[in-house]
């Protein structure tokens, strides 16, 4: 920047004509764009931002509200608009180069409907292929009831193809959740209740699926008996559970230990699972929860998922008013922490 001010010192724009520099980017620019003075009056907008917010409208009631939200502090958010139009606007405040607040106001309409085409065509790709597993599992599972006809040999294999068939299953449900619970772009209608958490975490246990090489591993549950029925959304909260403890059998091997509790501690539920697995890298616990994250551990390279499982953890404890976390040591094992408020009353619920 320096040196092309001082090589080329003629090419840059006078002080004086930088309003004028505004006014051309904003009539060429698809985006809306509006100028307010250091107290949010408008000075001046574009024609798109004119159509966006219904400028010509006497009322300016979306003008008004638009204000009112950066007046609260909210500077960046999604909008819907009149005519089914969404947006997402951006405020930059005023600073020493510009004495002027600048709204940008990006039409997402398009894009958020290509999305949701895509979500719709993954959705019905995945339910396609819940049905053909949903009946070899159960198939093989009648198999391994009439254990008297299976070989040792045939017994291995079996678990072996029964635990395969149930991993892809859960990166079924993993992929088609992701996209659903996306609180931008998804399709899923929250449906609150009242919950027996203690009841969730028993059956997840119950149901968790161990592969053959982990037969050792020794999970121990332990659930309070003072925490109460909560109110949320039984889907979601049990895939939350159940991706838990499936990181947990994944990434502990040998004879390692899995300890779950579930416990009331400050007013909040608190789920919790330990285990003595590979652990986590500091670098890499910042960026567990984000979607499609994998671990880069060489111990790890031969775990398989869609690095989703995580991801949806924390949409789950967000749209529950909670918050998952995670304390780590490399070889030495991982806690994973979701806290939930206990809700007195939600959708008419007490």
């Amino acid at each position: 920047m320096h040196f092309f001010m001082k090589v080329l010192p003629d090419r840059m724009i006078p002080q004086e004509d930088a309003p004028l520099l505004v006014q051309n980017l904003m009539a060429l620019s698809e985006d809306g764009m509006l100028i307010f003075d250091d107290a949010l009056r408008l000075i001046e907008s574009n024609a798109r931002a004119s159509q966006m917010l219904l400028l010509d409208d006497a009322s300016g009631s979306l003008l008004d509200s638009l204000v009112e939200l950066i007046l609260e502090g909210t500077l960046t958010c999604e909008l819907s608009l009149p005519g089914n139009i969404i947006v997402r606007m951006s405020a930059h405040e005023p600073g020493a180069q510009r004495k002027y607040w600048m709204v940008i106001l990006r039409d997402l309409t398009e894009s958020r409907a290509m999305q949701r085409k895509e979500l719709d065509a993954i959705s019905v790709f995945l339910h396609d292929i819940r049905s053909p597993l949903s009946a070899a599992t159960g198939y093989l599972g009648l198999m391994e009831q009439g254990g008297e006809t299976l070989s040792p040999v045939q017994r291995e294999y079996a678990d072996l193809i029964l635990t395969s068939l149930r991993n892809i299953a859960s990166q079924v449900e993993n992929v088609n959740d992701a996209g659903r619970y996306e609180p931008e772009t998804g399709t899923y209608e929250v449906q609150y209740e009242l919950i027996d958490l203690n009841d969730m975490v028993s059956r997840a246990v119950r149901d968790a699926v161990i592969p053959p090489d982990k037969r050792t591993l020794k999970i121990t549950v332990e659930c309070a008996d003072n925490v109460p029925l909560i109110t949320g959304d039984r889907h979601m909260l049990e895939r939350a559970i159940v991706n838990l403890i499936d990181n947990a059998i994944k990434y502990t091997f040998g004879d390692g230990s899995i300890h779950i509790s579930l416990m009331m501690s400050e007013g909040q539920v608190v789920f919790t699972v330990r285990d003595s697995g590979i652990g986590i890298r500091p670098e890499d616990q910042e960026r567990l929860f984000q979607r499609h994250s994998r671990l880069l551990n060489p111990r790890a390279k031969h775990v398989r998922g869609s690095g989703l499982g995580l991801y949806i953890v924390r949409l789950v404890a967000q749209q529950h008013g909670g918050q998952v976390s995670v304390s780590s040591e490399e070889n030495k094992g991982s806690a994973f922490v979701m806290r939930l408020p206990v809700r007195a009353e939600v959708g008419g619920l007490a």
